[in-house]
Order: structure tokens, then sequence, then C-alpha cells
């Protein structure tokens, strides 16, 4: 959701920068003693003299604008997975790591262990989840060779072990 909303962002800051754009050119033009340059005003305070609220044309545009108020709205306050975890917590201090760096640590760790092929993992305050793909026809003893590997590279660290650490081995395909 996070890069949803950056995208959002980039494009409705885009949107304002070329609408102050277009304003100025048009103040700065009105200023000389020209017309219009870009935006036929002239023709768009007729037309909202000539049509009320309830018209079809206005309708039509309004309910997109208001679509896209609303998706920009659910967008912006989406709740977000907090990006750190507490791992130390003491009456002098807090300690907070970075989902994304213990992922990272955790998925170099993984990727040495024989028959891992590649590797995912995903963080939470509670939780570990790993997704270990392996070149072997029969994983075997990968699932807590992993489980083991993630609670014995979390412990190294210093960094309290969840007691709920989900692995998923998966295994190619078998040819016929």
């Amino acid at each position: 959701m996070r890069a949803a909303a950056r995208i959002a962002a980039v494009v409705a800051a885009a949107a304002v920068a070329l609408a102050a754009l277009l304003i100025l050119i048009e103040i700065v033009a009105a200023a000389l003693g020209s017309g219009h340059v870009f935006l036929p005003y002239e023709e768009w305070y007729r037309f909202a003299r000539t049509h009320d609220w309830q018209s079809d044309e206005v309708r039509l545009i309004a309910i997109p604008m208001v679509v896209v108020g609303i998706a920009l709205l659910v967008i912006g306050l989406a709740p977000w997975r907090p990006s750190l975890v507490k791992v130390y917590d003491n009456d002098a201090a807090e300690i907070h790591v970075r989902r994304r760096s213990i992922a990272r640590s955790l998925e170099r760790a993984l990727q040495h262990l024989d028959g891992v092929d590649r590797c995912a993992v995903n963080v939470a305050s509670s939780r570990v989840k790993v997704r270990v793909t392996t070149n072997r026809r029969l994983p075997g003893d990968l699932r807590p060779l992993t489980q083991s590997a993630v609670s014995d590279h979390l412990s190294g660290m210093g960094l309290p072990v969840p007691s709920d650490v989900r692995v998923r081995v998966v295994a190619p395909k078998a040819s016929s």
C-alpha cells in the first residue's frame, strides 16, 4: 500500500504543479492584454452559468472527480504496517529495528543452507514467514533446518525469537 500511496502522491503533486503553471501562464497572458492561452475560462464560465447542479453534464464531470477523491483518501488513510519492530523494551531504553533489515539478514543467512535455491522472508513483530525454494526433488528435512536457522540467527543477533516461525518449502515440480 505504501508504493500505491507514493505513486498517487507523485501523480497528485504533478497535477497540482501543472495546474499552477497553467494558471500562472493565464494570469500573465491576461495582464499583457491577450486572451486565454491554454484554459478556455470564458467557455467554462458560460457553461457554469447555463447549467445547474441537476444537469447530466455536471454529474458526468462530478462523479469521476468524487471517485478519484475517495480513492485518494482511501490510499492516504489506509493503515500501513509499521516499518520498525520493537526488539528491546526497558525502563531506560526502547530499541527498534527495521523489519526489512531483519528480513534481508535472514535471507542472506538462509541462502547458505544446503538445498536452498532462493528464499523470501517477511518479518512482523510476532511472526516470521519464510518461503524457501529448493532445487532438491525431495526437500526432506529442509523445513526444520530452516526453522532452526531462523531461530539461531535471530538469537545470534540478540533479537527476540518470535514464537510463530512459519516456513514454506517449495520444491520443483516433477517432470513426466
